[in-house]
């Protein structure tokens, strides 16, 4: 009988103590687990040359982890920056231009209160890349192509800026062609220019366009000039009189 109330004066003490005690552990409990929440750029934006690259977190950082924890690849020499929930990196010179940079922050990287990433986070940023021709009307190496055709040259990246009709005399003229043909050039959006020549090209004629001298908007260059040629149709009989075949013609005809 003695035992069964010892028991029973057991469980109601548990009943009382227990969640207490749960509630005082949880009042200090932290998130372990700490993540990126942004990047400036972002994944899949271009990196400028000189660019800093920044990394935010939900968590306030620990600034002594940082430098064991950032790598870049490739190398490149920088400053690495701390700020509360965020880290910056700058480059000391410019980052290579076309190029794929891969940032990795480990899990060595601590936030104040001593939450850690899951794992490690990756991050790849492409750099501004080169101005170029992506396509050109006639296509490059085209035959047979109407003498009353426009040449029109469509880059990868916006050229110019939008301006009104007024000042696109202003904006420059890429095209050099051989043989040489009078007409006009416009730039119809950022990143298309149009040539209309004057007067039909001549006919049965091979045509070398050359595209250079261009820097876009965002500061890339064109490394080499884009050359591309194309066939005008010859000349050819269109009508005839008398027409093959006739018969009983006038004498004067």
């Amino acid at each position: 009988m003695r035992r069964i109330v010892f028991f029973v004066a057991a469980l109601v003490v548990l009943a009382f103590t227990v969640p207490q005690l749960v509630a005082q552990q949880g009042e200090g409990v932290t998130n372990p687990v700490m993540q990126v929440v942004d990047s400036e750029p972002l994944t899949g934006q271009e990196l400028g040359l000189d660019d800093s690259i920044s990394l935010y977190f939900d968590h306030l950082l620990d600034c002594t982890t940082i430098g064991s924890a950032f790598s870049i690849t490739p190398s490149i020499a920088g400053d690495l920056a701390c700020d509360g929930a965020s880290l910056t990196f700058t480059p000391d010179n410019e980052f290579e231009r076309a190029s794929t940079y891969r940032i990795t922050i480990n899990d060595q990287l601590r936030s104040a209160e001593g939450a850690a990433l899951l794992e490690s986070y990756f991050l790849e940023l492409n750099t501004v890349g080169f101005l170029a021709v992506s396509e050109t009307f006639p296509a490059p190496d085209a035959s047979g192509v109407l003498t009353d055709t426009p040449i029109t040259v469509i880059f990868n990246r916006p050229v110019v800026p939008l301006l009104i009709h007024e000042e696109r005399d202003t904006l420059p003229q890429p095209l050099t062609i051989e043989p040489a043909v009078e007409g006009t050039g416009s730039w119809v959006n950022t990143s298309i220019y149009v040539f209309t020549p004057d007067e039909p090209l001549m006919g049965g004629t091979t045509y070398t366009v050359r595209v250079g001298g261009l820097e876009a908007a965002d500061g890339s260059v064109m490394p080499d000039d884009y050359v591309f040629t194309f066939e005008t149709e010859p000349p050819q009989i269109t009508q005839y009189q008398p027409g093959d075949g006739d018969t009983e013609l006038q004498l004067n005809t």
